[in-house]
């Protein structure tokens, strides 16, 4: 940005079957980060590379066609409110033209139904978005990427609205998905969780790479220090 380097020579990996903690204080460059790998920043220095090859993501289309997707923190931003559970859930169906004017609310219902009970949330799919509390929202919103087979998979503060249980329900989900090969990247000021669930932590400061710990050698005072 003008005058400002919000990221200078940042480099990271992401693994399946494992979630990387990026961590920093306010302005390091974090939401930076998020957005140039999620398409929301089309211009930017350097590459991204999936498997070994380099792809070019403009768009926010274009994150999505390699799997990547984000759970942003602000999760009203990307839910329809007067839309219902099950049809915020599975809204790319909605969008498809092969789907016509009418769509199977059943059906719509029975497939959202489907989704919630894998991950073992409770939700009445018939009811309108705006009726849930913000947990009930940040669950939706991740479930609904989990039920896209995402790949990547961002988490920028998901547990920031929840509650311990509503997160510990949400750990054991990201671990089962870790089992599964799903790479994450998760972001968080709560030191106690990544120190709990990551297996690998990159700190940024002033939007430079300061730190890297793999999980064996994370150490809270290390971390804050960085």
């Amino acid at each position: 940005f003008p005058g400002v380097f919000a990221l200078d020579h940042v480099d990271l990996e992401l693994h399946g079957g494992k979630i990387h903690a990026l961590i920093g204080a306010n302005g390091a460059g974090k939401s930076t980060l998020i957005k140039i790998l999620t398409g929301y920043y089309p211009s930017y220095e350097g590459q991204i590379e999936i498997n070994g090859q380099v792809v070019s993501i403009h768009k926010p289309m274009d994150a999505f066609h390699y799997g990547i997707e984000v759970v942003h923190q602000e999760v009203d931003t990307t839910l329809v409110p007067y839309l219902t559970v099950a049809e915020n859930l599975l809204i790319e169906k909605l969008a498809m033209p092969e789907s016509g004017f009418f769509v199977r609310k059943n059906e719509l219902n029975r497939q959202a139904q489907r989704i919630l009970d894998s991950l073992q949330l409770e939700m009445d799919v018939r009811r309108q978005v705006a009726d849930l509390s913000l947990p009930q929202k940040q669950l939706l919103v991740i479930a609904r990427a989990i039920s896209r087979n995402a790949s990547f998979l961002i988490l920028d503060e998901p547990t920031a609205s929840l509650s311990l249980s509503d997160a510990e329900r949400l750990f054991g989900i990201l671990r089962e998905l870790k089992q599964k090969g799903v790479a994450f990247l998760y972001v968080s000021h709560r030191l106690g969780e990544i120190q709990e669930i990551a297996d690998e932590v990159t700190i940024l400061r002033a939007g430079r790479q300061v730190a890297y710990f793999e999980r064996s050698q994370f150490d809270l005072s290390k971390a804050v220090e960085a």
